[in-house]
């Protein structure tokens, strides 16, 4: 392979930071479910599938990011492309939701309607950084080892599973792909993670990780990171520096939220589903889908993102997609929920 990559795996099944006793009896319960998966095979099913990859990979020169569904090792026919610019973090939602930029596993209960937002933004001219966030679903999602994740960051090339969908996520931008499909994989780096690289330090070395050379400056690095949180966890630890306050409003009910910029940097999920903790403040409405926004920062922006809500999301009367929240900004979802963020000076 062209190159390696790390990933890291922090304590992904502990109660989260700040849970009441709500969160952490969803918590234990969502841990119950979050149990090894079957590994995914990612050079073969690359291999082939690789005619019809090579065919939309050169129709997208330009840096972006290929998102291909595979359902049971059968041809896929689910996938979309997105642009990756250095100005703007691009959303693509992935789910069973019509809606969902990529819609997959339609007849599969492990699969929730609005399951992962995957995040792209350049980083360089030649570089892209990838972020896959699981929404708060009750089985997450797992990587080519099958171990259970419920947020990764990478950047390059990575393959992910929820349910029985293999989701390949192809980094672009390359003019010419090889005619033979197993010299075109070998241009994918090699995801590696973090605990074997810790074992090779510490003298332990796994197989074949004798030859890798960590720093050979062609490596993916790939690291897992704790998930999205809800409204109900406590958002501004302690130890945690404040970002900004969240005011959420209905009728004449109100709640404010004071947000860490740790917690920010998770994401927080809106939604009246038992997922999102809105039912848990007391604020509720049939006009807002179960999981309806998403907020997070992304580099230096703060991001409110509709996650494929049916009544959309409005800033200003204009709907939108993905909205950079400023000092002041006020939301209105699905024409029932006031969302106003102040940002801490």
């Amino acid at each position: 392979m062209g190159s390696n990559s790390s990933i890291s795996f922090p304590d992904l099944l502990a109660p989260r930071e700040g849970s009441t006793n709500a969160t952490r009896a969803l918590t234990r319960s969502l841990a119950g479910q979050l149990k090894p998966r079957p590994r995914i095979d990612a050079r073969s099913l690359f291999i082939d599938n690789y005619k019809l990859l090579r065919e939309l990979l050169q129709q997208h020169a330009t840096p972006g990011l290929l998102v291909a569904a595979f359902e049971e090792r059968r041809p896929f026919d689910y996938c979309c492309w997105s642009r990756a610019t250095i100005d703007k973090t691009r959303p693509i939602l992935i789910g069973r939701h019509p809606a969902c930029d990529l819609m997959v596993g339609r007849t599969q209960h492990e699969v929730s309607l609005r399951h992962l937002t995957v995040l792209l933004r350049a980083i360089s001219f030649d570089e892209v950084r990838v972020r896959v966030l699981d929404l708060r679903s009750e089985a997450g999602f797992s990587d080519e080892q099958g171990r259970s994740l419920r947020a990764v960051t990478a950047e390059g090339s990575l393959f992910v599973r929820i349910g029985r969908v293999v989701v390949a996520l192809l980094v672009t931008g390359e003019t010419s792909w090889p005619d033979k499909a197993r010299d075109a994989y070998e241009l994918i780096p090699e995801r590696v993670f973090v605990e074997e690289r810790l074992r090779l330090i510490n003298g332990n070395v796994p197989p074949a990780a004798a030859a890798w050379d960590w720093d050979d400056g062609c490596c993916t690095h790939v690291r897992a990171r704790h998930g999205v949180l809800g409204l109900a966890t406590e958002l501004c630890s302690d130890d945690d520096e404040l970002a900004g306050t969240l005011s959420l409003s209905m009728a004449d009910q109100q709640i404010i939220r004071r947000v860490g910029k740790r917690a920010l940097e998770r994401g927080i999920l809106i939604g009246r589903y038992s997922r999102c903790d809105l039912g848990c403040t007391g604020l509720t409405s049939d006009q807002l889908s179960r999981v309806h926004l998403l907020i997070v920062r992304d580099g230096d922006d703060v991001l409110a993102i509709d996650t494929a809500s049916s009544n959309g999301t409005t800033i200003e009367g204009q709907p939108f997609r993905r909205a950079r929240l400023i000092n002041g900004a006020r939301l209105v979802l699905g024409g029932a929920l006031t969302l106003g963020w102040t940002a801490q000076a």
